[in-house]
């Protein structure tokens, strides 16, 4: 950080930054067998804390650039593996992973900093992948196999401004361009792999990828000259933009005298991507304010059994809610000399990714919200299979001009939001009996499909 500086870099540039990386990847394995065999085996990753760059007191800058910039990199793969083999076997499996970091670099409140010259950045950047996996086998007279799968991110990265706090540029400064930015990757990724076969076999898999990740740029300050009017800040770009992505599996298969799967996969993505400026802004050149939400929830389920008699029950969920505003607050006052740009935006581009999982990285998406269940079951005298598919996507993008507030531009002044998604839901359940008993057995397949699909934007003046 600096505070109370002069700082000059009168041929380079001045730059602030604090980076910080994690990388964790627990691996359980276990396994059991005898007359009684019991495995019970925890994979478990929590990681927290900030990663915190700023400017504050009374700093003058002189430099062609200046960045202030916070990073963070977090990578959590955690992965249990059990099994067990016995008369009577049972194994349950549980990975967990919590990321709850904030990445945060700011200009504090109720500074006074001054652009002699240059540009500066303020810059926010991260990116968080949790990706749990867990496999189950089991065998035996009775067999049963349990894995709960959870991945959960919960991230804030924020770009701000402080309230109070004044940046200035005199005159003389020709290339006074200010970029206010967060950026975020932020990616939940849950997986389940659950086989087993005996004379009764149970399973149960309930694999979890939930991504609530914030990404924000606050702007509650004053952008004007050194004594009001004449500014030297040009080009004002203040902008969010987070990449947010949520995706759930399960592959279960087994066998035996009584066969029951069950496996509800679930992906839950409901970002918030913010832009809020509150404050006076005097540029020579142009302002711009962007909200760019990017999100992908997926969620499959493969489920395949046969067995005298033969239960499969699979369902998966999909819901994706991002909420992308951008807020011009009361009493704000925005000119400029060139055009103003407002904008908030759900759906335009696909997510990216962090490339950090090697030969485990998921494909790259393809802008689509996907809900898909199949079901397999084959048995002797009695089976019955059920697939239910359940889509929810209700994306909004706001814009919001309160009425207190003034925006002036000699060119341009454009406000605008756009929210849009695609998607795509499959149920497909096959219920058959066993050539052997076709002439006496029963056979039932049901399947169902619900979709909400309802993108919204909206401009509020």
């Amino acid at each position: 950080y600096a505070d109370d500086s002069d700082l000059t870099a009168s041929l380079g540039r001045i730059e602030i930054t604090s980076q910080t990386s994690q990388s964790l990847d627990p691996l359980v394995r276990g396994g059991a067998g005898g007359l009684v065999a019991v495995g019970v085996m925890l994979s478990e990753v929590k990681v927290g804390g900030d990663t915190d760059a700023w400017l504050g007191g009374i700093t003058t800058l002189d430099a062609p650039e200046t960045i202030v910039r916070a990073e963070n990199s977090t990578t959590a793969q955690p992965v249990t593996d059990v099994g067990s083999v016995g008369v009577i076997g049972v194994s349950n499996a549980e990975t967990e992973a919590t990321l709850e970091r904030y990445t945060l670099p700011s200009v504090q409140t109720g500074s006074q900093i001054e652009l002699k010259s240059g540009t500066l950045q303020i810059l926010a950047e991260s990116d968080a992948t949790s990706y749990t996996t867990s496999r189950s086998d089991g065998g035996g007279a009775v067999a049963v196999s349990n894995l709960n799968i959870d991945s959960e991110l919960n991230t804030t990265t924020r770009a701000k401004i402080g309230r109070s706090a004044t940046l200035s540029a005199p005159s003389t400064n020709l290339n006074g361009d200010i970029t206010v930015k967060a950026f975020s990757e932020n990616f939940a990724i849950a997986n389940t792999f659950n086989y087993g076969g005996g004379g009764v076999n149970v399973q149960v898999s309930t694999p979890t990828a939930t991504n609530t990740s914030k990404t924000e740029t606050l702007v509650l300050s004053r952008l004007i000259g050194p004594t009001g009017p004449p500014s030297g800040i040009r080009n004002v770009t203040i902008e969010a933009i987070g990449n947010d992505r949520a995706n759930a599996g399960a592959d279960t298969k087994g066998g035996g005298a009584i066969q029951v799967a069950s496996s509800t996969v679930v992906s839950d993505l409901q970002p918030n991507v913010n832009v809020q400026v509150q404050g006076l802004l005097n540029v020579t050149g142009t302002i711009t304010i962007n909200a760019d939400s990017r999100s992908d929830a997926d969620s499959s389920n493969d489920g395949a059994g046969g067995g005298a008699i033969a239960v499969t029950d699979l369902k998966t969920d999909v819901t994706s809610k991002p909420v992308v505003t951008t807020l011009i607050d009361s009493e704000s006052e925005l000119y400029a000399a060139e055009n103003i740009h407002i904008n908030a935006v759900h759906g335009a581009n696909p997510p990216t990714s962090a490339p950090v999982l090697n030969d485990s990285q998921p494909e790259a998406s393809d802008n689509k919200v996907e809900s898909n269940a199949s079901g397999d079951t084959v048995s002797g005298f009695v089976s019955v299979g059920s697939v239910t598919t359940i889509l929810n996507s209700t994306p909004t993008a706001t814009t919001t001009i309160s009425s207190t507030s003034t925006l002036k531009a000699v060119g341009d002044l454009v406000l605008s939001a756009n929210a849009q998604e695609n998607a795509y839901a499959k149920a497909d359940s096959t219920t058959a009996a066993a050539p052997l008993f076709a002439a006496f057995s029963v056979a039932v397949g049901e399947s169902d499909t619900e979709i909400t699909l309802k993108p919204e934007g909206r401009v509020n003046i």
